[in-house]
């Protein structure tokens, strides 16, 4: 007897996941293993997965590793219904806000069903540091000069500059910014950037910045 089945479910460490609330948190460099099963359905369905990235990742997609969308299925048997197992051997940050889709295909059915989750990937902080004028203009005393230092982190982690292990010489902006309107000698120093996160306190490199007698 033809009988469709009705629906799909994912299940991580055999609890089955909440189909209303879409994001699962996942560590960077974790191992991740999402079950999607089908209790009925004769024959048995199909089931096969899809990994898509977010739009982020796609927009820096020339630096997204070459394994980003490898999963490993693994088809688990069951006397009714269908089971299958997609494997994510590490999750990487490009990973984050990516949809991992379950879909179930049947000779009963017009259209597969699906079922999906987004990754939530919790990563570390990254520091980018730019300056204005660039890096290579030699700084001269009297000059404009801004440092500007970005942080990305999953969740989100606010920049904190200091100089020499200490408070910088000039207030800080909300987004970044250390803004000398006139440097001196003395503001030469070695500059970097901390941030504090959930998963610790992290630190950028040191820039030497070498201010120059006019």
């Amino acid at each position: 007897m033809l009988d469709a089945p009705k629906k799909a479910y994912l299940m991580i460490d055999n609890r089955i996941l909440d189909p209303g609330n879409p994001f699962i948190p996942v560590k960077e460099n974790a191992d991740l293993t999402v079950s999607c099963v089908v209790d009925e359905g004769n024959p048995k369905p199909s089931l096969s997965w899809e990994l898509t990235l977010g739009s982020l990742a796609l927009l820096d997609a020339p630096e997204v590793p070459l394994d980003v969308l490898n999963i490993t299925e693994t088809i688990r048997d069951q006397k009714v219904g269908a089971r299958n197992d997609a494997r994510l051997a590490r999750v990487q940050r490009a990973h984050h806000n990516a949809t991992l889709t379950c879909y179930v295909h049947h000779i009963a059915l017009e259209q597969p069903l699906n079922a999906s989750v987004l990754l939530n990937v919790q990563y570390t902080p990254s520091f980018a540091i730019s300056r204005e004028p660039g890096f290579g203009f030699p700084i001269r005393e009297g000059m404009p000069v801004s440092l500007k230092c970005d942080v990305d982190a999953n969740p989100k982690a606010l920049p904190i500059w200091q100089k020499d292990d200490s408070s910088p010489p000039v207030q800080q902006t909300p987004d970044g910014f250390l803004n000398f309107t006139e440097i001196r000698r003395e503001h030469s120093g070695w500059y970097k950037c901390i941030a504090r996160h959930r998963l610790g306190k992290f630190s950028s490199i040191g820039y030497f910045l070498n201010v120059r007698c006019k």
